[in-house]
């Protein structure tokens, strides 16, 4: 699907990216732009395969002793990720999760135009939908539970009432002691 060039050219977004030379929002929509032209249903077809083969297997399993716990007391179980939905929704479904809310890209007549259906689910815009859910469900912002391994998730973690850092890179590590967040090593 991706010419060598891309590739090459991903690998480069992804370096800079780890070097804190590029923010997560800039290497995402320029990458993004790669998917113009795809059909959904090759996007689709592509991430159930990836999730089959890779990702169903790599949840980690405090990952589901957290839910259970979280189902036993009657939480509304919500997925809110950068991801692209195609990914979200299978997580959603395999983990018997409520919602998810997650990064929809545009499409036209069943083709990818490269760009978002709104804005990424990332940062600012991920407290923003979080915001939005409790509003029109009635939750108190200051019970929500958020994992976060990010620091684009910096936002969303300071304005919940549960936040818990998940395998936090150094700097998330130094905030989330800072703020006294639970943080929390999990391994497979």
């Amino acid at each position: 699907m991706l010419s060598s060039c891309k590739l090459i050219g991903g690998f480069l977004y992804l370096f800079a990216h780890k070097m804190k030379l590029f923010p997560t929002k800039i290497v995402i929509k320029r990458i993004s732009l790669w998917l113009n032209g795809i059909p959904e249903i090759t996007i689709q077809t592509m991430a159930e395969d990836i999730f089959k083969a890779k990702l169903e297997n790599s949840i980690y399993k405090e990952v589901l002793n957290e839910i259970e716990i979280h189902r036993k007391n009657n939480a509304v179980l919500i997925i809110l990720s950068s991801s692209l939905s195609a990914f979200c929704e299978l997580f959603k479904k395999k983990l018997d999760f409520h919602h998810a809310f997650s990064t929809n890209m545009e499409s036209k007549k069943g083709i990818l135009t490269g760009k978002t259906s709104g804005e990424f689910c990332l940062g600012d815009e991920k407290l923003k939908r979080l915001r939005e859910f409790c509003f029109q469900n009635k939750f108190n912002v200051d019970e929500v539970y958020f994992y976060s391994d990010s620091i684009d998730d910096l936002p969303t973690l300071e304005a919940i009432g549960h936040p818990i850092c998940i395998n936090p890179d150094k700097r998330l590590t130094y905030i989330a002691k800072k703020n006294q967040w639970p943080i929390r090593i999990w391994t497979n």
